[in-house]
């Protein structure tokens, strides 16, 4: 053996210098069981630079592959194969060398068993005798061609676990034989097994949705003709199981060098779910989940399109819109799934008064907007109008619970010189606010006045609140007069707008302004602030401890948060005593909140304070609210004042109460004394004070302080 080795070592060939060949960083596993071929084929091996591991059965060399994988097998199989293609399975099923090239050498050329290793995996094979000049190009042509299947398979792999990943049929239309393969995940989407599903083109088309159908042939055949990069399409086709499923295809034609089209392939996807939660969505975006009512853009486009039709064929369409009355209390009481009940009630009530397809919008979460085609004049939807709203006032009954609700209906007619539908439902809003207004119950029709009336109001609110930052605001003063001697008891300040460009602008011009956007509270600090100055000063320059400034105070300031803290940090810094404040409330201030206004009136009390009711008998004032509220003070409203020489039954009512008022040690003041004879009578009832233009008109602090000076000489000359 030793010799046998030594004549083999001899007959080797010495290495050029300048070869080329491989690192040792390819390595080859050797399995032969005969030593003096194995040391012959590994001579051959690292003579070309391979690195060789020399195992003598296969058992060995599988269990070092765990440990380390080699880059190439090569089996001994001699002339009969028996156990090498059981080796190539276990080598093709290892985790670690499944992905080794693997090469078997023969003794004989016998085609079966060449075709028993390959199909066991081997990669290729070698004949005896080996040709060692040629074994190192032989074995490197091997790995490479072994390294382009194997580059190959995984790409392959990749590309199915992709196709897999992403649930995509493939589809590939062969133009030239007019042929289509469709992949299992094809024929898996549409409830198909096998090859059940005809390959061809007109297989596919004739299962495309009636809609769609044309729009797919379209799309194709403009890719086909070069008109467009790639084919593309969402469309319905049907199921195995009748149903239709919504699916994306897409597509690329492959042309030859005429540029002529010779097959297209492509991919279909099912998109259903995704279909259905786009469809999920636009209806949710489009119409109101309680009502099934479309919304607010919804009915705006319908309202653009009525304005192109009505001024196309001169013809009038009206929007009526109605307004639930004092829903958040309802909503309030019975809460929120109750309310949702009551709401889809009353939608189905309003769409049963209107014709059918007639748009119909749950605009807001209490309005409601109607848009009528074909509207022959204004009387006739006005009287739509007053239907629906008759209809809607009808009392709902749900869940045991009934519950009648009150609207407010206004309506704008087009197309007149609308362009667009946003203005027409800013008028339509507009006239629904004039309605709330009025309070009359009726239908209020929109006109060109409204919008006039609404830019003067705006502009007052700009110019209003300017005034109040750049203390423009300024009180003014009004005597309240003893009517037993005619001395001074007090003054009520009353706001003055000192307007840059209008001059002195009374309350009436600007005072629902200021209410509306809450400016008034803002405007009764400021009143209070330089009124409590004010006094404090006059007290103090004429002696004069007992004078009473009397200043209003509005319903948004009761529920003001913290008021009475306020109230005290202005006397503080004013020095001004709480009890010659005297603070004035208004019946509407008092029923907005009962039990609050209680609770506010009686602290201002305890604190010392006086507090006075307002305009009495001017709304439904009723004599238990002085039974009610802590007042130390009730001024008669000017209305009642203004009767009592020309009415008995006027002045029976003014005489009774001033009478009731003392029996509840409750002063009384009379606004609106013009003259002596009213002042005469009320000093015969024992009227405490008098307030009006007999005694002297709101007047800037400069005057009144000449009118005290005045009222106190002449009470010293007396």
């Amino acid at each position: 053996m030793s010799a046998l080795l030594a004549t083999v070592s001899e007959s080797l060939p010495a290495i050029p210098a300048n070869s080329i060949l491989p690192t040792k960083s390819l390595v080859v596993f050797l399995v032969c069981a005969d030593f003096a071929r194995r040391f012959m084929v590994r001579s051959m091996l690292e003579y070309s630079n391979y690195s060789v591991l020399e195992f003598d059965d296969s058992q060995q060399a599988l269990k070092h592959a765990n440990f380390k994988a080699p880059d190439l097998f090569i089996l001994d199989a001699g002339s009969t194969g028996s156990d090498c293609c059981q080796t190539c399975r276990a080598i093709r099923q290892g985790s670690a060398t499944r992905n080794s090239a693997l090469v078997a050498i023969l003794d004989t050329g016998n085609a079966d068993l060449i075709e028993q290793l390959l199909d066991a995996g081997m990669s290729d094979y070698l004949l005896n005798p080996l040709d060692f000049d040629a074994m190192g190009l032989r074995v490197r042509s091997i790995l490479h061609k072994w390294k382009i299947t194997k580059a190959l398979r995984e790409n392959e792999e990749r590309y199915s676990l992709v196709l897999h990943g992403t649930q995509q049929g493939l589809w590939d239309w062969d133009l030239r034989t007019g042929q289509v393969f469709y992949s299992p995940r094809w024929h898996q989407i549409l409830g198909y097994s096998g090859n059940e599903f005809p390959p061809s083109p007109d297989s596919w088309f004739e299962i495309i949705h009636p809609h769609y159908r044309n729009q797919v042939t379209d799309l194709i055949s403009s890719h086909l003709k070069g008109h467009t990069s790639h084919f593309y399409c969402e469309y319905q086709i049907r199921h195995k199981l009748g149903h239709y499923l919504w699916v994306l295809s897409r597509g690329i034609a492959e042309r030859n060098e005429k540029n002529q089209p010779i097959r297209v392939a492509g991919s279909l996807s099912n998109i259903t779910a995704r279909k259905l939660s786009e469809q999920q969505l636009m209806q949710q975006a489009n119409f109101d989940e309680v009502t099934g009512l479309m919304r607010r853009h919804l009915l705006q486009q319908e309202i653009q399109q009525s304005i192109l039709d009505c001024t196309r064929t001169s013809s009038r369409f009206a929007l009526i819109y109605v307004d639930i009355d004092r829903f958040s209390a309802v909503k309030n009481a019975f809460g929120y799934d109750f309310c949702n009940r009551l709401i889809k009630a009353f939608a189905e009530r309003l769409l049963a008064t209107v014709a059918e397809a007639t748009p119909v919008s749950r605009f807001e979460c209490d309005g409601y907007a109607i848009l009528l085609s074909r509207v022959d004049n204004v009387e006739y939807a006005v009287q739509a109008a007053k239907e629906i709203s008759r209809a809607l006032q009808t009392p709902f009954t749900i869940d045991g619970r009934t519950v009648q609700f009150g609207v407010t209906s206004g309506m704008t007619m087009g197309p007149e010189n609308y362009t667009e539908a946003e203005i027409v439902v800013r008028d339509t809003l507009m006239a629904v606010t004039r309605a709330k207004k009025r309070r009359n119950n009726e239908v209020v029709v929109f006109d060109e006045s409204m919008y006039i009336e609404l830019r003067k109001r705006l502009e007052c609110e700009t110019e209003l609140r300017l005034a109040v930052s750049d203390g423009d605001i300024v009180p003014y003063y009004q005597p309240i007069v003893r009517l037993s001697d005619g001395g001074i008891h007090g003054f009520e300040a009353l706001m003055r707008w000192q307007h840059p460009l209008k001059g002195m602008i009374a309350p009436d011009e600007f005072l629902d302004v200021a209410e509306e956007t809450g400016l008034i509270v803002d405007i009764d600090d400021i009143v209070l602030q330089h009124a409590s100055l004010q006094a404090c000063a006059w007290s103090n320059m004429f002696d004069y401890q007992t004078m009473v400034m009397h200043v209003n105070l509005c319903g948004r300031q009761l529920t003001r948060p913290l008021l009475i803290e306020h109230i005290e940090q202005v006397l503080r810094q004013t020095r001004l005593p709480p009890a010659n404040l005297s603070l004035e409330v208004t019946e509407t201030a008092l029923i907005e909140d009962a039990e609050l206004a209680v609770s506010i009136l009686q602290r201002l009390v305890s604190m010392g304070a006086q507090v006075s009711m307002d305009d009495f008998g001017a709304g439904y004032s009723s004599l238990n609210y002085l039974q009610k509220f802590p007042f130390t003070t009730l001024k008669l409203d000017r209305a009642f004042i203004s009767l009592i020489l020309d009415s008995k039954k006027t002045a029976d009512i003014v005489r009774s109460t001033i009478k009731l008022a003392h029996q509840l040690n409750i002063k009384v003041v009379a606004e609106g004394v013009e003259t002596e004879q009213q002042a005469d009578l009320l000093r015969t009832w024992r009227c405490d004070y008098g307030q009006g233009y007999l005694f002297g008109r709101p007047m800037p602090a400069e005057s009144a302080e000449k009118l005290i000076e005045q009222k106190l000489l002449i009470c010293t000359v007396h």
